[in-house]
């Protein structure tokens, strides 16, 4: 009798002092510098919160990893009530089930890069970027100089707004590892993209799934239900560079430019809504561009009950573009525009 209440009792003390059982907590920040050591020493579940203001510090490599039933929660306050100025910005190096949700980035530079993570979440955020040079305002990709064992996967990015675009550089990269392998099972949806502008001749994209290097690897990523207005800045709005990835139900609005299948094969681009918006031609003394819908190259593309009104597009920027192409599939440089084959 006395083994057995002895042993229930051992039994009472690991389950109150088990992980599993450790409650959750809540740490609010009120200062930039603690909010570094605040999400790399957390826990599963746990919430950072940090107080409404304005914050300039510095970039903070992150390493956090909560789990898909106790995600690690980095909040702003209330949503919008948070603003990263100047050097305030996030790199996130093999971290899994973590989100970011409520801020305002109003610094100079890349705000959100994912390295080597998973099942991260970037959702309600404002990009508002003061830049100076080229910046891709939210990366995801490998590890640097690391194999393709940091590949990023499952990422998720939603409900943001990015607007303001004046240098070269994308709002959203999705890049990859090892120069050949991009990351896969993303999700870009229900985020607003406006005012991507002046155009430029190349690499400022809205959106930038893959590249050439990387084009014959498989992204599965989804581009869904996003609203992209007065994109200008590229003759590619959405350029997607690697294989098998979707884009669907989005509305392009008053955009300079097209959906680009530019590499990679076996791409679907369906249930999108493409609206000149009366929006005129306009030229910048090398070259006119002009509202636009599909463009693309490579072999076997599904572009299927897409809806197109009002573009003034022709040539490169028609309502859809079908060309030669300058090169057979695995005849000469991955750079190349691949024949059309089976679409």
């Amino acid at each position: 009798m006395k083994t057995c209440t002895s042993f229930i009792l051992q039994l009472c003390l690991f389950l109150l002092f088990s992980p599993l059982f450790l409650e959750a907590q809540t740490v609010v920040i009120t200062d930039i510098d603690d909010l570094k050591t605040a999400v790399n020493e957390a826990s599963p579940g746990d919430i950072i919160e940090i107080k409404n203001g304005s914050y300039n510090g510095n970039s903070m490599t992150i390493t956090a990893k909560g789990t898909a039933e106790a995600p690690i929660m980095l909040r702003a306050e209330s949503i919008g009530g948070v603003t990263f100025e100047e050097g305030t910005k996030f790199v996130l190096r093999a971290s899994e089930y973590v989100v970011i949700q409520g801020i305002v980035f109003e610094n100079d530079g890349t705000a959100v890069k994912l390295e080597g993570c998973n099942n991260v979440r970037i959702t309600r955020n404002t990009f508002r970027l003061q830049e100076t040079s080229s910046a891709k305002w939210v990366y995801v990709g490998g590890i640097w100089n690391e194999p393709t064992t940091s590949l990023s996967h499952h990422n998720r990015i939603d409900h943001n707004l990015f607007e303001g675009k004046k240098e070269a550089g994308n709002y959203i990269t999705i890049d990859g590892s090892g120069g050949t392998m991009q990351s896969q099972f993303d999700v870009i949806d229900h985020n607003l993209f406006r005012d991507n502008q002046p155009r430029i001749t190349n690499e400022k994209e809205s959106i930038r799934v893959g590249w050439s290097e990387m084009s014959q690897s498989s992204g599965y990523t989804v581009i869904e239900f996003n609203y992209f207005e007065e994109c200008n800045g590229d003759p590619e709005i959405i350029s997607v560079k690697t294989c098998d990835n979707v884009v669907r139900h989005n509305t392009i609005m008053k955009s300079e430019g097209t959906i680009s299948l530019r590499h990679g094969n076996r791409n679907r681009v369906e249930g999108n809504y493409f609206f000149g918006g009366g929006a005129e031609c306009s030229n910048n003394g090398s070259s006119t561009s002009c509202s636009g819908g599909v463009r693309l190259y490579g072999e076997d593309h599904v572009v299927v009950n897409n809806y197109f009104e009002g573009l003034k597009g022709q040539r490169w920027d028609a309502p859809i573009t079908l060309t030669e192409g300058d090169a057979e599939a695995g005849n000469g440089s991955l750079s190349k525009h691949f024949r059309i084959e089976r679409a």
